[in-house]
């Protein structure tokens, strides 16, 4: 499978132009989930410690929402697609990664090491549509534009850079980025909409007064 012109020059426009080596390390620092791990589950561990129950039902929901964007979602479209990476599909491609440090952290102290693609490929692992990268960061944002907004709103920030940095980086041109906020999104969305289902139903018929106030997680 080749990449179709459209896309090619527009990934060749984000990966080739306008970068430099600090930019690299950036890019590469925004793609890599191993480094943001431990502060992630260590945020996550430390919310539903000593947050309240607004805090820990965020991060209940986050990490139902993002298991069914990754796993039920993205992975699975993955292998119907299997759509190939660009630096598996076009030579010249700039793939971007941090240099291997121990700890890991380290690595956004060194340059970033960049190398040219050219085929074949010795790795083909043709998953490449929709970025998983993107669309649990746009699932995440949802789901803290949700609970906290208008706070939460600037997380979409974030997640737009990660899903820049997936193009620039080379694993992914941007058609396969822009599916990702649409496809995060609206997990969260359906996810909400299934969850009033059932109250809409048995409200309803089960209480006496089903327009009596409510508490709420979110503010209106």
């Amino acid at each position: 499978m080749t990449v179709p012109q459209l896309d090619q020059q527009l990934f060749e426009l984000v990966n080739h132009e306008f970068h430099s080596q600090a930019l690299d390390v950036f890019m590469a620092l925004l793609s890599s989930w191993p480094i943001w791990r431990p502060f992630v589950f260590i945020a996550g561990a430390l919310a539903l410690v000593f947050g309240g129950f607004k805090a820990r039902a965020l991060v209940c929901c986050a990490l139902l929402t993002i298991l069914v964007a990754d796993t039920g979602v993205a992975n699975a479209l993955k292998h119907i697609t299997n759509r190939p990476r660009p630096y598996q599909a076009m030579t010249g491609a700039r793939v971007v990664r941090l240099q291997k440090t121990h700890p890991r952290f380290l690595a956004v102290t060194r340059p970033a090491v960049v190398t040219l693609s050219s085929l074949p490929s010795k790795k083909r692992d043709n998953r490449s549509f929709p970025s998983g990268h993107t669309t649990n960061n746009f699932a995440l944002a949802t789901v803290l534009a949700w609970f906290y907004r208008p706070r939460g709103w600037l997380y979409f920030i974030v997640a737009t850079l990660v899903a820049w940095s997936r193009v620039y980086v080379g694993d992914h041109s941007p058609p396969e980025v822009t599916g990702g906020p649409a496809l995060g999104a609206g997990v969260r969305v359906s996810m909400i909409r299934i969850r009033r289902f059932p109250r809409r139903m048995c409200v309803p018929r089960c209480s006496p007064s089903p327009n009596s106030p409510r508490p709420t997680l979110v503010r209106s």
